[in-house]
């Protein structure tokens, strides 16, 4: 049996237990800097992807401009996990070096990272409404996305 104070710390951070009916998590790699943490705090609101090769016109997130995701970390070794939740908003281009710095307070990606700018440019894509929830590992990981479908999650 659970001690009265446990029990009483949890039933105050966990608000609900949910099943939504959302497909998919974007990837998102927290090896070099904690990405999802700061999307998830509201300091990164711009999650950053480069154009695709064949169509610079159009970036991995395009399909999400709108949608609900899951947030899935992943790059810090062991299984990717769902850390929360955030709708996809209409993408910026990036088409500059200059146009990308200004805009850094929002993407927070550092000069000359793997994450920079290069020749094709940049998509950003707002992060809106972040949601948190007690970590969970996710098992059917893609490049981009994951299949969060099915998952039982906690919100904080």
């Amino acid at each position: 049996m659970m001690n009265m104070t446990r029990e009483f710390a949890i039933k105050e951070f966990i608000r609900e237990i949910v099943n939504r009916d959302i497909k998919f998590g974007i990837n998102v790699n927290d090896k070099d800097h904690d990405f999802t943490k700061q999307i998830l705090s509201g300091e990164k609101t711009i999650e950053t992807r480069v154009p695709f090769k064949n169509n610079v016109n159009r970036g991995s997130l395009h399909a999400y401009v709108g949608k609900r995701v899951g947030l899935v970390r992943t790059g810090k070794g062991g299984m990717p996990m769902l850390v929360g939740f955030v709708t996809v908003g209409r993408p910026i281009k990036y088409d500059s070096v200059k146009q990308f710095r200004s805009d850094y307070n929002r993407h927070r990606v550092e000069p000359n990272s793997k994450f920079d700018i290069d020749d094709r440019g940049k998509w950003g894509y707002p992060m809106i409404n972040p949601e948190a929830v007690v970590p969970i590992a996710v098992t059917a990981v893609g490049r981009v996305v994951s299949d969060i479908q099915g998952i039982d999650y906690l919100i904080l």
